[in-house]
């Protein structure tokens, strides 16, 4: 359009400048013509100057909204800094949230054995031992709750149901409710989950087949030491009844456990563990 605006102005320039004496010796109805043609030309300019007039405000309108948002990203930009603050580890900043995340983590673990024997009929050669149900989740960035339910042929129960509590003053973890406790180094896991077949002679002995459980609480911290080779030195301390039939009879006072382990990792492959 702006071309075209010019090339008619430059046709009004060329006819005003045509010689007086080719006007002059034009015909009457030529030159009635002429001054039509140029008053339509002068019309037409006038148009397209008023629609490049309306043009050059739209464009500056634009530039204006243009400046006034390059303006509010820069005071966004300015109030929100780029790193969050060191008083608040991005781990614990949660930015998002959906119903699925209010969801526990569930799996389910299953425990059956076959066996055969020769000779001999083949009668009770499939044992269902449990089956092992677990839910976990998270309740806020600093509160996690696990449950873990076993049903067998002859059993249902639950293993562990209990809250936990980390970043607490001094590092500390506080734990709540119904959890295996720290004797050993198998105890603490559960019977699908072992690394043999059964529980270790040592804690079936003394605290059943399934070994030590209890109800109270539990406190655990990592020595904050840098010494001793590097490695980690870990602290529990737990209050629960006493509730073991094997270890306590019918006692129904509180029983304490403290518990010290000291971890080396040597290489990839090999490591030094005493507690």
């Amino acid at each position: 359009m702006r071309i075209r605006g010019l090339f008619i102005v430059g046709v009004v320039v060329g006819l005003w400048s045509l010689p007086q004496s080719v006007v002059a010796q034009a015909h009457p109805e030529q030159r009635d013509s002429l001054k039509q043609e140029i008053r339509a030309l002068r019309a037409r300019l006038d148009s397209l100057q008023r629609v490049l007039e309306r043009l050059l405000q739209a464009r500056q309108d634009t530039t204006e909204v243009v400046d006034e948002l390059a303006a509010l990203r820069a005071a966004a930009r300015a109030a929100v800094p780029d790193e969050p603050t060191a008083t608040v580890p991005d781990r614990y900043v949660i930015r998002s949230r959906n119903l699925n995340r209010l969801n526990p983590e569930i799996s389910v673990t299953g425990d059956v054995r076959f066996q055969g024997n020769s000779p001999g009929p083949q009668d009770d050669n499939v044992d269902v031992r449990e089956f092992a149900f677990s839910f976990q989740a998270p309740l806020d960035p600093y509160t996690n709750t696990k449950i873990f339910a076993s049903f067998g042929e002859h059993h249902a129960e639950i293993e562990e149901a209990y809250v936990y509590w980390t970043a607490l003053p001094g590092g500390l973890r506080l734990d709540l409710g119904r959890f295996r406790q720290q004797a050993g180094e198998l105890n603490r896991w559960h019977l699908h989950a072992l690394p043999e077949s059964e529980f270790p002679l040592a804690i079936t002995e003394y605290f059943g087949h399934h070994g030590l459980v209890g109800d109270g609480a539990s406190v655990y911290w990592i020595v904050p030491v840098t010494t001793l080779g590097g490695g980690v030195h870990e602290v529990w301390g737990q209050m629960t009844m006493a509730g073991n039939p094997v270890l306590f009879g019918e006692g129904g006072r509180l029983s304490g456990l403290a518990h010290l382990n000291n971890f080396w990792q040597l290489s990839r492959s090999s490591y030094f563990q005493f507690g």
